[in-house]
């Protein structure tokens, strides 16, 4: 558990022991009062393990997969090896590979400079 967990977890033992209202420790907590009893429940039925942050562990769902990092890496080393990290992320050989560098590369035009966007 982390200190922020940890912390929660005692003002939810208090509310829970009734020490204090609900609506003192949703203010200490810096949550809604309905979120606070949504917390209780679940303390009351699964225990402090219950107040763990669910996604901790696992990967997010934007992460880039390993084989397509690996490919851009080869071809920056290919290409780019004297490039710093940020001109590496925005140039990119689009006869290479564009589908890699897409979603993050600005829109350049011949003399390699950025295209600015039109206003409407």
């Amino acid at each position: 558990m982390s200190h922020k967990e940890i912390d929660c977890l005692m003002v939810i033992e208090q509310c829970d022991n009734r020490t204090i209202c609900q609506s003192v420790a949703a203010r200490q907590l810096g949550i809604s009062p309905r979120h606070l009893r949504r917390l209780l429940k679940r303390y009351r039925t699964e225990g402090a393990d219950g107040l763990v942050h669910r996604r901790r562990g696992q990967a997010a769902n934007n992460a880039i997969a390993d084989s397509v990092r690996q490919q851009a890496l080869s071809l920056l080393v290919t290409h780019y090896n004297d490039f710093g990290p940020t001109p590496s992320a925005r140039i990119s050989d689009r006869a290479a590979q564009p589908a890699i560098f897409d979603r993050d590369a600005a829109p350049v035009d011949d003399c390699r400079r950025a295209v600015p966007k039109k206003r409407q």
